[in-house]
């Protein structure tokens, strides 16, 4: 079995995302080392669920559900689109959320040419996140594999 960790992981580095993998508590200690014009990918831990064979003497395959943030750096006094008469230009949907409505649809097209069944893939516009400040998607996921 390939870990769906290892999967996203794998996935990010040949794609130029920076990966991160923990907690919220961990996923807050990044802000030293953010940069303004990368791309995050920050994975929480999820379930891992045995799917056993229909003898039930083996593991025959996994679901992995959870979710991560596809995110940019921010600044907290970005308007979010176009509220009272500010340029749309410099909003944190134009420069940080809609750019990353692309990657999230590459990377669902690419893991749909994978061995791994696509259950569900979404995601949600998300600001100021954490306490790096960050804006983006949060995508929610279950995908299964073989073992």
């Amino acid at each position: 079995m390939t870990d769906f960790v290892r999967i996203l992981q794998d996935y990010c580095g040949a794609n130029n995302l920076k990966y991160h993998y923990g907690r919220k508590a961990n996923l807050n200690l990044l802000k030293s080392t953010l940069d303004n014009t990368d791309i995050y990918c920050l994975h929480e831990p999820s379930p891992r669920k045995a799917i056993m064979n229909t003898n039930g003497t083996r593991i025959a395959n996994y679901i992995f559900s959870g979710m991560f943030f596809l995110v940019k750096q921010s600044t907290l006094d970005m308007p979010y689109l176009d509220e009272l008469g500010n340029d749309e230009a410099r909003s944190k949907y134009v420069l940080n959320i809609e750019p990353l409505l692309t990657v999230f649809e590459t990377m669902a097209n690419k893991f749909g040419c994978t061995d791994m069944h696509i259950l569900s893939f979404e995601c949600i516009d998300v600001v100021n996140v954490l306490d790096t400040n960050k804006d983006g998607l949060l995508v929610t996921y279950s995908v299964k594999t073989d073992a």
